[in-house]
């Protein structure tokens, strides 16, 4: 019995001794291990709530700390078994991610929380309205108007003695009226009072003229005895008299036809209408430096800039310089692209979207901000490539040949290896970053890369010295779609079809083959297309087809035939070579009749372009440059392949519908 009694007694002294130490071990716990007080604005605070737990029957002390942007208490006491939140605050001075650790311990154990957060800047929120103030509210991160308290005194140049009334801001109405028929008189909250010229109606009589009359307002008065208001065959003229248009007999002199882009007034002479001498487009601006190589593509950006690059003739250590000129002839870039380079190019691009230029000379890559030109990105697209015709150190002999804008991420670099064998290479990067997306590359040469309205690359290849075996279709990320197996090279693209022209002329699309394509244009060099409109270029002819390949019209050029462009207006627009090294600009009408004929300058090639009137092109006799000619009205075709390279991006794409 007493054994029992010491081994209950030596038992229970254990248990009480067990009991009364992990009363006093320090068991705690912090929740959550990562906490996140999301984004908040700069100048502002978030807050978040942290769980300590005190799981021993002690009393408990903890020691918190953490690093700005973040804060919260010091301490912690936490009696035994019970538990509390903490706040943990974040104040963020930058904008972006910030992340820190928030340390707890009780001097033996320590705890890292890690802490997130992200700073937003605060937007300017720009000025108020009249009669608010304006303010950016945190917590519906957006900015907000409040109306100042009732008569708040408010500017405007339309009231007189304003006040804020709820909001708005009232007064008695400024008097605007000057007293004059011939003007529209109202008032403009920013430039007060205006007085601006009534447009009177025009008159159905080419024998009356609108006028206008401070007193009394519009009217109609005649014109000037004698003035033309309808044909005049040399034999009879309809010549306006006392305001009433008659038939009288023609006077020698007189006009029968009128004055175009590039040609005077034509007159009679012994009853007979005598064509007006032929005069040059007058150039809005001319850029010939002496002793420079110019090369112009036909890149001109959506506000009219030209650019093109520029390089010394000579052997002298001057720079490859890419260019930009305004439409008002405006030199608004110029920057370096190699330190000494004489004679020599580069390709160009533009991404108008983005604001960038691309421009690749030798594989080396460059893209750069279209408005400064600072460098965005740089890539030699050479490396880790092994040449197929090495140079005498190794090296190959390397030429960026065209730029494909295949989607709005992806950008193709068209690579060029070699002398007499070749090697291409199709490099797609990311417009923005210059990563490379992936590559392919072919033995040989590529014909007339292009891009389809869906985004496909076309690539036709033939090893050198050898015929064209087929033409390849890739989607934007570089995975075959389809393959034409024909000895056909591609002249064209309209829509999703592409052009081949080989033994015959036939559509390839993405269900099949159609044609072959009857045409009275032999050998076409190039296709023009737009929505419903479809213009074959040979070497010295142009024919519009119809929709079932039919010939709407066909015109042989006299020459050569050096560029062509589709106008909106169903027209086209075409250069072609002289026999003196010159060259003639003629427009022809939708149903391909003859419109102005030019005579320009100096020798210009398939990287013309147009833009808004604006005849832009490379200009080469005994110098090299570039020049901006007026030719009326023009304005290019807005949809589809409406330029030899595609558009006037250089990245030999279809302009998509709008």
């Amino acid at each position: 019995m007493r054994s029992v009694l010491l081994s209950l007694l030596v038992a229970g002294c254990q248990a009480c001794e067990s009991s009364q130490v992990s009363g006093l071990e320090p068991r705690w716990t912090v929740a959550p291990e990562q906490l996140e007080l999301g984004e908040v604005s700069l100048g502002e605070e978030g807050t978040a709530l942290l769980t300590v737990q005190n799981e021993s029957r002690s009393p408990l002390e903890l020691e918190l700390s953490v690093q700005e942007p973040f804060a919260g208490p010091a301490s912690v006491r936490l009696g035994g078994g019970s538990s509390t939140t903490v706040e943990v605050h974040f104040r963020p001075t930058l904008e972006g991610a910030v992340s820190a650790n928030l340390q707890v311990t009780d001097g033996s154990r320590t705890a890292a929380v890690v802490l997130l957060g992200r700073g937003r800047a605060v937007p300017d929120c720009g000025p108020p309205s009249l009669c608010h103030e304006r303010r950016f509210d945190p917590a519906r991160a957006a900015c907000v108007e409040d109306p100042l308290p009732d008569g708040t005194a408010c500017a405007s140049m339309c009231l007189i003695a304003a006040s804020c009334q709820r909001g708005v801001c009232t007064g008695a109405a400024r008097d605007c009226s000057d007293g004059n028929a011939c003007t529209s008189d109202s008032c403009d909250e920013r430039l007060g009072c205006r007085n601006d010229a009534v447009t009177c109606p025009a008159s159905t009589s080419p024998c009356l003229t609108a006028v206008c009359h401070p007193r009394t307002g519009c009217a109609f008065e005649p014109v000037l005895d004698g003035a033309s208001c309808g044909e005049n065959d040399c034999t009879t003229a309809h010549v306006c008299i006392d305001g009433v248009c008659e038939a009288r007999a023609s006077p020698e002199g007189s006009e029968c036809a009128p004055a175009d882009v590039c040609r005077a007034a034509s007159v009679c002479e012994n009853r007979r209408c005598v064509a007006g001498p032929m005069t040059p487009p007058v150039a809005r601006w001319t850029y010939l430096p002496a002793g420079k190589r110019v090369f112009f593509e036909g890149t001109v950006s959506p506000e009219g800039i030209a650019y093109f690059t520029e390089a010394p003739l000579s052997e002298a250590a001057e720079p490859l310089e890419l260019v930009g000129i305004d439409p008002l002839g405006v030199e608004r870039l110029r920057v370096e692209l190699e330190p000494a380079c004489p004679g020599c190019t580069a390709r160009l691009a533009l991404d108008p979207l983005n604001g960038i230029i691309f421009a690749g000379r030798r594989g080396r890559l460059q893209a750069r901000d279209a408005r400064d030109g600072g460098v965005l990105w740089s890539r030699d697209t050479t490396l880790g490539k092994t040449p197929r015709s090495p140079q005498r150190d190794g090296g190959g002999l390397w030429s960026t040949s065209a730029f494909l804008s295949i989607s709005e991420d992806l950008i193709v670099e068209q690579l060029t290896e070699g002398t007499e064998l070749h090697r291409e290479y199709s490099i797609a990067l990311d417009r923005r970053s210059g990563a490379v997306a992936w590559e392919r590359d072919w033995w040989g040469h590529v014909y007339f890369p292009a891009v389809t309205a869906s985004g496909s690359l076309v690539i036709t290849n033939a090893d050198c010295w050898a015929p064209i075996q087929q033409s390849q279709l890739f989607d934007h990320l570089g995975r075959p779609e389809r393959t034409v197996a024909r000895q056909a090279r591609p002249v064209g693209v309209e829509g999703d079809r592409v052009l081949l022209a080989g033994a015959d002329l036939v559509w390839s699309s993405p269900s099949g083959l159609s044609g072959p394509i009857s045409t009275q244009v032999r050998n076409p060099i190039w296709a023009l297309s737009a929505p419903g409109r479809v213009v074959l270029a040979g070497y010295q002819s142009l024919a519009e087809l119809d929709g079932d390949g039919g010939t709407r019209w066909h015109r042989n050029t006299t020459s050569t035939l050096l560029t062509a462009a589709l106008i909106d207006d169903g027209g086209v627009l075409f250069g072609e070579s002289t026999n003196d090294g010159g060259s003639l600009l003629r427009r022809l009408g939708p149903d391909g009749t003859p419109g102005f004929t030019c005579a320009l300058p100096g020798y210009v090639n398939a990287t013309a372009a147009l833009h808004r009137g604006l005849f832009i092109a490379p200009l080469s006799r005994g110098t090299t440059g570039v020049a901006a000619f007026e030719v009326g009205d023009l304005e290019l075709a807005t949809q589809g392949w409406v330029m030899p390279n595609g558009s006037t991006r250089g990245d030999r794409r279809a302009l998509p519908r709008p």
